[in-house]
């Protein structure tokens, strides 16, 4: 150990101070570096350049505390220097630990439509508004065509009020088909009223030909009690007849067709039948006639309807009995009629045991 002129030793303080110095400049170029990378990795330049300008003055700050030659200063700047750096790297480890938010995404499709709510209740109704200003008239139309002409008024020549009518018929049908025999008698729908009372004619528009010279055609139809009959017909009396009304406020005509009918027949009858209980049987009426004859079913005297058990088919003809039980058991027949008559078949057994 050296000594000064006094005989006391001399203070290393002066000599340790240059590896002092080294050190510390050692240090602040790792913590400046480890800054750099951190603050690169999260592309955070602007903290960096912060870092640098912050670095620079405080290494401005510890050139000015070195170069003082007390001691005291220097300890107290390298522990300053020391807490720089212990404050700085926390700092920079705790924004390293912070997420970086990245740059903003492209924006996303459209997501799929969701279902349909449910639908709501139904709301209060609103109050009435104000009523609306009145608006403006429109023009005048232009005039209409003239009506027809009302018929006549009452005939004012005579005591009292008689209102003049034009004729109608009591059957207003404008065609009736009626169908009747030969040898039959049958008044014809011609009757009409009106005010003045109406005249009727009959004339017979179509012919059946006929042999022979004779031709009833021309014949007088019996009147009775204003009606036109004809009286035990034969074929010429078959064919379409028009009837006019008329008085003097005009005329009114109708059809009348007279067909020739034929009785109804039974050509096949219903047969006796034995069956065993829970069976099916058919019974059979094929008949003929003109118009078409209806067919009606009886059991004992009284008509058979259709239900569960008791089918007719579409033309009434055949009648089937299913299930068959011991209270089925009778005579069964049937009828057939149409405007000209009727026919009643023969009856047939039905025994169920």
């Amino acid at each position: 150990m050296e000594s000064n002129k006094n005989g006391s030793p001399r203070s290393q303080t002066t000599d340790s101070s240059p590896w002092l110095w080294l050190l510390m400049l050692v240090t602040l170029l790792q913590t400046s570096l480890f800054a750099m990378v951190t603050v690169y990795q999260y592309d955070n330049t602007g903290l960096l350049q912060e870092a640098d300008r912050e670095l620079d003055n405080r290494i401005k700050t510890l050139q000015e505390a070195l170069t003082v030659n007390n001691m005291k200063r220097s300890l107290h700047a390298h522990k300053r220097a020391d807490n720089f750096i212990a404050d700085f790297l926390t700092s920079q480890e705790n924004q390293a630990t912070q997420p970086c938010q990245g740059s903003k995404g492209d924006k996303g499709d459209i997501g799929l439509r969701g279902d349909q709510g449910q639908k709501g209740e139904k709301g209060a109704q609103g109050e009435a508004g104000d009523p609306g200003d009145t608006g403006v008239r429109g023009q005048k139309g232009n005039k209409g065509d003239q009506g027809p002409s009302g018929p006549p008024g009452p005939d004012s020549s005579k005591d009292g009020c008689v209102c003049l009518q034009y004729p109608t018929f009591d059957d207003p049908t404008p065609t009736t088909k009626i169908y009747m025999a030969v040898g039959e008698t049958i008044n014809m729908p011609c009757n009409a009223t009106g005010s003045p009372s109406p005249s009727i004619s009959l004339k017979k528009q179509t012919t059946v030909p006929r042999r022979g010279r004779r031709s009833r055609d021309k014949r007088n139809f019996l009147i009775l009690n204003g009606r036109y009959t004809i009286t035990n017909a034969v074929t010429m009396d078959f064919g379409t007849y028009v009837c006019t009304a008329t008085n003097g406020l005009g005329s009114v005509s109708k059809q009348i067709e007279i067909v020739k009918g034929v009785v109804p027949n039974i050509a096949k009858q219903p047969q006796s039948s034995t069956n065993n209980i829970g069976s099916t049987v058919q019974f059979r009426c094929v008949n003929t006639g003109v118009p078409s004859p209806t067919v009606t079913w009886y059991r004992n005297g009284k008509a058979i309807g259709a239900d569960s058990r008791h089918q007719f088919s579409s033309n009434g003809e055949i009648l089937t009995i299913s299930n068959l039980q011991t209270t089925d058991s009778g005579t069964i027949e049937c009828q057939a009629s149409n405007a000209v008559g009727v026919t009643t078949s023969r009856e047939a057994v039905l025994t169920v045991a």
